[in-house]
């Protein structure tokens, strides 16, 4: 039986205007190169995610961030494999909370950071686990209310 990693990720929702910040990793990245997510990262031991997030913001974009309320959670298990069978699980645990900043972000890490409209979000190659929050932003926009179902990871209109 092959143990389930669970790992707790932090995410910013960054808006200025009509649009969002987000960042497409590195072609060099390991796991998933040139996905396009919303900016964050693990949260270290001893750390809460409001920690973390700050902690990444300041890593990944060179920016002081004011930390606001949750926007979502989402959760992804993801397989690796090796010669062809399940090496490895790993449970993406992914809060993402509404984030402010004053200063202008410096991509430090990334392929690319851009601003973008809430509409064209679909049309980006995003991480699994980061489409929730797209769904949730669009949703958002066209004005319909929406809740996330707890046990099944998914967003529903109310």
């Amino acid at each position: 039986m092959i143990k389930i990693k669970q790992i707790l990720v932090v995410a910013a929702i960054i808006r200025k205007q009509n649009r969002i910040l987000i960042c497409q990793r590195s072609n060099k990245d390991k796991n998933h190169p040139l996905k396009w997510e919303f900016p964050g990262g693990k949260v270290e031991n001893e750390e809460s995610p409001e920690q973390a997030l700050q902690r990444e913001m300041k890593e990944e974009l060179g920016i002081k961030t004011e930390i606001g309320k949750i926007f979502g959670a989402s959760t992804k298990t993801y397989e690796e494999y090796r010669e062809g069978k399940v090496a490895k699980k790993r449970r993406i645990i992914i809060l993402a909370y509404e984030t402010k900043t004053t200063e202008i972000p410096k991509n430090q890490e990334f392929e690319e950071v851009k601003w973008e409209e809430i509409d064209k979000l679909e049309e980006y190659d995003f991480l699994d686990a980061d489409k929730e929050f797209v769904k949730k932003l669009q949703n958002e926009k066209r004005g319909r209310k929406i809740r996330l179902i707890q046990n099944q990871n998914t967003y529903k209109d109310i």
